[in-house]
C-alpha cells in the first residue's frame, strides 16, 4: 500500500504524464484518417514481425509505458 505523503503525490503526478502504448489510435489524434493510416501501419508491420517470427509483440500491451532509445550507429552487415 502507499502511503500519500508528499514524495508519493509528486512522483505520481510525474507517473501520469508518462507516454504510454495506445493499441487503437495514433496518439493526440481524433482525426479518423489519421486514425486509419495508423491501424493500417500497425497492422502491416505487426503481421510483418509475426511472419518473420518476432517475438516482442508478445510483450506489447495498452497502457505499457514507452521507453526512449536513442540511435546511435546504424550498420549494414553482409550475411
Amino acid at each position: 500500500q502507499i502511503q500519500m505523503d508528499q514524495d508519493a503525490k509528486q512522483f505520481l503526478n510525474c507517473a501520469q504524464d508518462l507516454p504510454t502504448y495506445s493499441m487503437d489510435r495514433s496518439r493526440g489524434s481524433t482525426d479518423p484518417v489519421t486514425s486509419s493510416i495508423y491501424s493500417l501501419q500497425k497492422d502491416l508491420f505487426r503481421g510483418a514481425a509475426k511472419k518473420i517470427g518476432d517475438t516482442r509483440l508478445s510483450n506489447v500491451y495498452e497502457g505499457k509505458l514507452l521507453r526512449r532509445v536513442e540511435v546511435t550507429r546504424i550498420q549494414v552487415q553482409a550475411l
